[in-house]
């Protein structure tokens, strides 16, 4: 059985209080991002922050199920391209990195014969 972090179910816990606070702090940090340009929709916002909630919490959801309760988020997720301030890289850039979304594809490619985005 999973670890609840509600385990009076009406009741704040210190842990998930501190855990609520960082998700702020993150979504703070992306609202930052987008807003370069000027204020956004909080709609779309909210739409946003919503679907990847619900979309990451499903997708674990399915891998404890298939593999097991200590199953790890998908590790691949980091080397999703995310948002950088404007002035540091492009937008949607991912610095300096290579991200293989497709490992199958490319097992046979040597790593010194691909270029950094």
């Amino acid at each position: 059985m999973a670890r609840r972090l509600f385990p009076d179910n009406d009741a704040w816990p210190s842990e998930a209080s501190q855990a609520a606070n960082s998700i702020a702090v993150a979504l703070m940090d992306v609202l930052e991002l987008l807003e370069e340009d000027g204020p956004i929709d909080l709609k779309d916002f909210h739409y946003l922050i919503s679907h990847v909630a619900g979309s990451f919490t499903s997708g674990l959801s399915v891998s404890r199920r298939l593999r097991g309760p200590a199953e790890p988020p998908d590790s691949i997720i980091r080397g999703y391209p995310r948002l950088q301030p404007k002035g540091k890289t492009k937008k949607w850039a991912v610095e300096g990195k290579i991200v293989k979304l497709l490992p199958e594809v490319t097992q046979n490619i040597s790593d010194k014969n691909l270029h950094q985005v």
